[in-house]
């Protein structure tokens, strides 16, 4: 796996949702949001990004946040609010097309690499993909990019 530097990532028009939830609650998270695009009349864009900040292991709940870019502004709601543009600047990259099991070794990986480089990391990951099924192809298996910011 190469790893990039000096990447960046930018979205413009993305709906943004954070909130601790289970990994079973995800799915319904996403059709909701899908819901609300819809209903408000726009289409998505481009890539879902995905952050773990917080991993509770007591309750199995995560603090996730989840970026979607869209055609347009919307209104936002308790739940959904909308960010003119998304930045990751300054990061290190890698692609990733494995386990979905295997994840959190990418991010040991990248971790390591910026020690290597003289780089310190600022979490979380950002995690990239075209959004079907938040990335997940159906034998258990992820095609995405995985970012973090390093300086």
């Amino acid at each position: 796996m190469q790893i990039y530097k000096n990447v960046n990532y930018t979205a413009t028009n993305v709906i943004r949702f954070r909130q601790n939830i289970t990994e079973a609650e995800l799915q319904t998270i996403m059709q909701k949001l899908d819901a609300y695009i819809e209903h408000e009349g726009a289409k998505k864009t481009g890539d879902v990004v995905t952050a773990i900040h917080v991993m509770n292991l007591n309750d199995r709940t995560s603090d996730i946040e989840i970026f979607v870019a869209i055609n347009k502004a919307i209104h936002p709601t308790k739940e959904f609010t909308h960010i003119p543009r998304f930045n990751l600047t300054n990061c290190i990259m890698i692609k990733y097309k494995n386990s979905l099991h295997l994840v959190p070794d990418v991010y040991t990986k990248l971790y390591y690499k910026a020690k290597e480089m003289g780089l310190e990391i600022n979490q979380p990951f950002y995690n990239v993909s075209d959004g079907q099924m938040i990335g997940l192809w159906s034998n258990g298996r992820v095609e995405m990019d995985v970012y973090v910011q390093a300086n």
